[in-house]
């Protein structure tokens, strides 16, 4: 994916799915970045734009064996965190 165009029809599907607040596409590294929504839905309404997608890394770092007081680890971050999914 490589034009604006693309781009615009992946967020908009994205942003169909029931739940999803956000959707961002980033065009130089083949991204969709979405906080919200079902991850099984998202994928399928983004495949069903003519865009294949798969959940891929969030970027986040992964927790220590011993996190600092007060941090949040991955099971501990809010059902809308985003997430990425490679295109």
């Amino acid at each position: 994916m490589t034009c604006e165009h693309c781009r615009a029809r992946v967020e908009a599907a994205a942003r169909q799915v029931a739940g999803v607040s956000a959707a961002q596409v980033d065009l130089a590294v083949g991204t969709l970045t979405v906080s919200g929504g079902d991850p099984a839905a998202i994928i399928r309404a983004v495949g069903e734009a003519g865009y294949p997608a798969e959940l891929g890394e969030t970027g986040e770092a992964a927790p220590c064996p011993m996190p600092e007081p007060g941090a949040k680890t991955k099971a501990q971050q809010p059902p809308d965190s985003p997430r990425a999914y490679l295109l």
